[in-house]
């Protein structure tokens, strides 16, 4: 079957079909649905389309996945965890692993894999502007271990950096944040804004006029109380290398006692002893 013959069995224009063969632009499940019918395949490509973008995620989280690849804008608040699309692999593993029933090994790697394909619409020459704003909860919270959390950080800084993508701290010192959930807004080039609110099962979507609305001016406050790109990116920095000290058994009594206003120790063997003035020991 041609290209014009199968966008026009399937509603889309040649070109449309021509972008999605040559790997430009990812399918529409629209499109996957009618290409099935089409080629009379039994449903085999949509079956393989849900698996290469959502793996073992519910089902219902499909058309997020889809309209976040088609998003030309996306704008997400994240208060517990990093969000999904700049996860590490060993930050999500440490998230399906806290999940509670823990979920069977297969489907935690399937998901995993999924999750580590959201960054690839960076990649893209039509790539959307991405804006986070991330809770200090986010930086805060051990996810697995101190060292994880640092390397975790270290990512998050780089696609800070990356041009595209904003991403801003609100600190716990602005206080309530207007929203207590995490939410993402996806913006399109023709179609209304959508409100896409994270929860069991996959969350939950919304296209009322009025709610996105609201939702849209809760995310302005919440950029209003954040701190600034640049000093939210020096926040990740420090917080990664906070993590990473005290990720080093030998430097968490340095740190501590740092904090604290004390002298500086230094450690002989498995004993502290308080540095002095020219290296010497208190008292001596």
């Amino acid at each position: 079957m041609t290209m014009k013959n199968l966008g026009r069995a399937t509603g889309y224009s040649e070109s449309y079909v021509s972008k999605v063969e040559a790997a430009k632009q990812p399918p529409s499940l629209k499109f996957v649905t009618g290409a099935d019918r089409a080629l009379a395949t039994g449903g085999v490509l949509e079956r393989q389309f849900e698996r290469i973008l959502v793996g073992d995620y519910p089902k219902g989280f499909l058309p997020y996945i889809e309209l976040e690849q088609r998003a030309t804008r996306i704008e997400n608040y994240s208060n517990t965890f990093i969000v999904g699309m700049f996860q590490t692999k060993e930050y999500a593993q440490a998230v399906f692993d806290a999940n509670v029933p823990r979920l069977p090994d297969e489907q935690i790697d399937s998901m995993i894999a999924a999750r580590m394909r959201g960054l690839d619409i960076l990649d893209r020459p039509s790539a959307p502007h991405v804006w986070v704003v991330v809770h200090e909860t986010c930086l805060r919270t051990v996810v697995g271990d101190r060292g994880l959390m640092a390397r975790q950080l270290d990512h998050l800084t780089r696609i800070a950096k990356l041009p595209g993508v904003t991403i801003q701290v609100l600190p716990f010192s602005a206080g309530a944040p207007p929203h207590y959930l995490a939410y993402t807004l996806l913006e399109f080039e023709k179609e209304p804004t959508l409100l896409h609110v994270d929860g069991y099962r996959g969350g939950r979507r919304y296209d009322d006029s009025e709610i996105v609305v609201g939702a849209t001016q809760r995310y302005d406050h919440l950029r209003a109380m954040a701190l600034s790109p640049a000093i939210s990116l020096r926040w990740i920095t420090d917080a990664a290398e906070e993590f990473r000290d005290e990720s080093d058994p030998r430097s968490v009594d340095q740190v501590q006692l740092q904090r604290l206003g004390r002298r500086p120790v230094r450690r002989v063997g498995t004993r502290i002893r308080p540095v002095g003035k020219r290296g010497s020991r208190s008292g001596e």
